[in-house]
């Protein structure tokens, strides 16, 4: 399920950096931290509008800061918050 996430997170955040990141390794993906990516505050933002886009979700206000530094960490979050029943 993790690798499923990060793979449309993927999708996602190339539509707001305008360049595609390569989904043939999940895990590396993963790693990625959005400074890496170049992200600042309002990229972040901009991020998490297509996060809920694509997984057709509302993000919590309560989302814990940690969740925002990677690509990884926000996989667990939402895996964590939105999909652990599924």
């Amino acid at each position: 399920m993790r690798d499923q996430i990060i793979s449309r997170l993927a999708k996602a955040i190339s539509g707001v950096i305008r360049r595609e990141l390569a989904v043939t390794e999940p895990s590396a993906l993963g790693e990625l931290s959005f400074d890496q990516l170049g992200l600042d505050s309002i990229a972040v933002l901009s991020v998490l509008v297509a996060v809920e886009d694509e997984f057709n979700i509302e993000l919590s206000d309560e989302t814990p800061p940690e969740a925002l530094r990677s690509i990884g960490k926000l996989a667990d979050h939402l895996e964590h918050a939105y999909f652990h029943a599924a």
